[in-house]
């Protein structure tokens, strides 16, 4: 597989060993092997789709925040899941991490929301996890 491309306005892609440093030294509670390489895949430039699988309770859910760790500020990362009891699972766990975090349903969103959704997907410093 090729390597990513570097990008002028972008910080160099680090290595899966780096991120696994990185989580750990940030978070305390360093990445495995294949979530390092999931997220080195995801901060690659220019950015792909990707389509990964593993069983429950493998570490999918602490794959979804590893990014954050080298994205700026003001870039966000939507996960969209089918349950609502997931999704409060999954901001908890982005809060415990020192992110900032909100569960959506249809109670929740209203037209600031749909403003940010707006905003980040017009910079396209997003990611989006089903």
């Amino acid at each position: 597989m090729p390597g990513p491309i570097e990008h002028a306005n972008h910080i160099p892609t680090p290595s899966a060993g780096d991120i696994q440093c990185c989580s750990k030294t940030k978070w305390n509670r360093q990445a495995c092997q294949f979530q390092a390489e999931i997220t080195e895949y995801l901060l690659w430039w220019p950015r792909k789709n990707l389509v990964s699988t593993a069983a429950t309770g493998s570490g999918k859910t602490y794959s979804f925040f590893l990014p954050a760790l080298y994205e700026k500020e003001e870039s966000v990362t939507f996960i969209i899941v089918p349950l609502k009891k997931l999704g409060d699972q999954h901001q908890e766990s982005a809060t415990s991490l020192g992110l900032r975090a909100i569960a959506l349903e249809a109670k929740t969103i209203n037209k600031d929301v749909i403003k940010v959704w707006q905003w980040y997907t017009f910079k396209k410093i997003m990611h989006i996890f089903l």
